[in-house]
């Protein structure tokens, strides 16, 4: 839409905007970086992708605090940043990570009664009352007994087969 704006450039010479995007190819190696940058900018954008696909956006938003706290460090040992700011944003960082770590349930509090509605208590919880209804129920009603054996069973294999599913993955990320 600016195509009609002219702009005078370092020599003077008024030229449209869109003249001066050309000056940035002229040094074949620009075009190298910005392949690459693009390149870079799409795969981040996948794994991005895949996090919230296969976890949940609440897991992106941990990836992204520990990318910034990486980037954090990063600048802190190639630019001379002064020490308490540098301990601030530790402080800080540390902080955010151990909050989403207790958010995502991947650490539970054992204490004043915060881990009574995890995830995980909240399954054991359901095979205990499936247990007791199996050892309360009469012979006479035996088809809801094997009904909720089944469903015990189905429970106890869906568990089996999270905790497979979060060993393999664990072990994708260490290799």
């Amino acid at each position: 839409m600016f195509i009609f704006v002219k702009i005078p450039d370092e020599n003077k010479n008024e030229s449209c905007v869109f003249n001066r995007f050309w000056k940035v190819y002229e040094n074949k190696i620009n075009i190298l970086y910005y392949f690459i940058l693009f390149f870079n900018e799409y795969l981040t954008n996948l794994n991005i992708f895949f996090i919230i696909d296969k976890f949940s956006p609440n897991h992106y938003a941990m990836a992204s605090i520990i990318a910034n706290f990486c980037g954090a460090l990063v600048n802190t040992i190639y630019k001379s940043i002064d020490v308490r700011y540098f301990f601030l944003k530790l402080a800080i960082y540390i902080l955010l990570i151990i909050t989403t770590c207790i958010y995502n349930e991947f650490i539970i509090l054992n204490f004043c009664g915060l881990e009574k509605y995890t995830k995980l208590f909240l399954q054991k919880k359901a095979n205990k009352d499936i247990q007791q209804t199996n050892l309360n129920s009469n012979d006479s009603d035996s088809a809801s007994v094997r009904e909720s054996t089944k469903l015990l069973e189905l429970n106890n294999m869906e568990e089996n087969t999270l905790i497979d599913i979060r060993e393999s993955k664990s072990s994708d990320v260490e290799e």
